[in-house]
């Protein structure tokens, strides 16, 4: 399993886009990585995957920029979901591997850049100053995380 910036610290309170909209919580990389999946499994995710909040990027920060239709605003971070999701649904594990790591390499890239922005650092973020721990999507605050 890869671990990246994006997911919460353990002990943090940074929560997911996922759990920020109240979908149904889904372990990509587990899923990816079992021994076998059965056609149920394929089918809860083929139906996770097809919507951005319960999708890999759904799984990703909910200080990552998104539209109304809750998908991100960052174009990279968009296909690579849209290419995640194609994987998913033709059941192409190694492809779908491929892009949830695209996926969340990206997201930290743009956390990290938010981070520069922004200036702040804080232990729930893990030092990144992403604007869920530095006062809202102003980022102006400082949390006493």
């Amino acid at each position: 399993m890869s671990t990246t910036l994006t997911q919460p610290l353990p002990g943090s309170t940074l929560p997911t886009f996922t759990e920020v909209k109240g979908g149904e919580s889904f372990d990509w990389n587990a899923f990816l990585t079992a021994p076998t999946r059965t056609a149920a499994d394929w089918r809860k995710a083929s139906r996770l995957a097809e919507n951005w909040v319960t999708c890999a990027c759904g799984n990703q920060c909910s200080a990552l920029p998104r539209r109304a239709t809750n998908e991100p605003e960052d174009y990279k971070l968009k296909h690579y979901g849209t290419e995640f999701t194609d994987a998913i649904l033709a059941r192409e594990v190694e492809v779908a591997r491929f892009y949830l790591d695209a996926i969340e390499t990206r997201s930290s890239e743009l956390l990290i850049a938010q981070a520069q922005f922004s200036g702040k650092e804080c232990n729930a973020c893990g030092g990144l100053g992403c604007p869920n721990c530095h006062g809202g999507a102003s980022g102006k605050e400082q949390a006493s995380a």
